[in-house]
């Protein structure tokens, strides 16, 4: 068995799961003072080739990083581009929240009790401006048992799930996607923790939610030491493109208010749900590249602890490249496995195996469950057929 200071390890140095050299170097130099954030921007500046595109994280820091330069007066000739990716932003921050208006206050009128999550309430409520905040949809979560009235009301205004929706969606997944009439997204949670089946995690973060006037409803938000729960679990997973803009969130959260994050919750949390190696591996990066304040014996605390079997299946899934995962024996039942595993903690084995199946059919989006068989031979002739071909 693997112990926990080698898990840690390997996972930390783990590519697509952590920023690149050169979206680190932007990070710090959108988040840092006048020192570190020039330091930073020179560095990245040296090698950076203006005729080529930006990686896709890179540019959606871009609007962070303008705000924070031209806070030190920063004259250098790239401010110009990167005055024009802030504006960008704004207007498709303004023209979401615009879009996006007429769903909410249907949901706010129906009496539906929302908490906002992720990228609004956090541009909104922890950056300067929403205009550095980039983002494609907003996130809400409502209670499990209002989601079929939900659906109603967002049907009445032309908002329907491109997905099908049924009970096994319900018990067995996390959210939605919901569609305008021309095409705008909003994702509807039902659980506020997307790989958690126990309603009791959800039911933590409800009590300790905050209210929050959004688009002029009053919503609620999850307090800070929720919010950084959720940024740092929710970003500490693979991408192929590494997602870095979770490590801005969390630094926000940590600078506007330090003082209310309830540290002890935090490592009592992260035990009792079996979050202690992710958010172990968020906090130390955080606290290690970024500069984060994280108290050294909250650090040392989640380190210490011993990954427990839920968290080292998903350090063999969810925390590597999943193209490895994919390649493997495995491969294409690993990858479902890792989202699926903690419904079986605490689950009748017979009945956590039957739902697994249940689970391969929607993750894997079908509509019956004689479909999967047919959809694991397609897969494994592809892959012989890419064996066979060298690739």
């Amino acid at each position: 068995m693997m112990d926990g200071g080698a898990l840690r390890n390997s996972a930390f140095e783990e590519p697509g799961l952590w920023p690149s050299t050169e979206q680190k170097l932007v990070l710090r130099a959108a988040l840092g003072d006048r020192c570190d954030s020039g330091t930073a921007f020179a560095a990245w500046r040296r090698d950076l080739d203006e005729s080529k595109p930006f990686d896709h994280e890179i540019a959606r820091l871009l609007p962070l990083l303008y705000d924070n330069l031209r806070r030190w007066d920063c004259k250098d000739g790239l401010m110009d581009r990167l005055k024009g990716a802030y504006r960008m932003n704004w207007v498709k921050v303004q023209t979401l929240f615009a879009q996006l208006r007429p769903p909410l206050e249907g949901l706010a009128v129906a009496g539906v009790d929302i908490i906002m999550l992720k990228g609004a309430p956090l541009a909104v409520a922890y950056y300067r401006t929403p205009a550095t905040r980039p983002m494609m949809d907003i996130d809400i979560a409502v209670p499990a048992n209002e989601v079929s009235r939900c659906l109603a009301v967002l049907g009445g205004l032309g908002w329907t799930p491109r997905a099908f929706f049924c009970k096994d969606v319900l018990r067995l997944r996390n959210a939605l996607a919901i569609y305008g009439p021309d095409g705008q997204e909003f994702d509807l949670h039902w659980r506020i923790l997307p790989e958690f089946s126990d309603p009791r995690a959800d039911a933590e973060f409800r009590r300790h939610s905050v209210p929050f006037q959004f688009l002029g409803q009053a919503v609620h938000m999850p307090d800070a030491t929720r919010m950084l729960v959720h940024s740092v679990f929710h970003g500490v997973r693979w991408n192929a493109e590494p997602t870095v803009r979770w490590l801005a969130d969390a630094t926000f959260i940590l600078r506007n208010h330090a003082g209310e994050i309830d540290w002890d919750w935090l490592a009592d949390f992260a035990r009792r749900w079996q979050m202690s190696h992710r958010l172990g591996l968020g906090l130390a990066y955080l606290a290690e590249h970024l500069g984060a304040q994280i108290p050294l014996h909250v650090l040392q605390t989640l380190r210490m602890r011993r990954p427990t079997w839920v968290e080292r299946v998903e350090s063999r899934t969810l925390l590597r490249d999943e193209r490895a995962v994919y390649a493997g024996m495995l491969g294409p039942i690993a990858l479902p496995f890792g989202d699926y595993v903690r419904f079986i903690a605490g689950a009748n084995p017979i009945r956590a195996a039957w739902d697994f199946v249940v689970f391969l059919r929607i993750y894997w989006g079908l509509r019956r469950r004689r479909e999967i068989a047919g959809y694991l031979w397609r897969g494994i002739k592809a892959r012989w057929r890419r064996a066979l071909h060298g690739r």
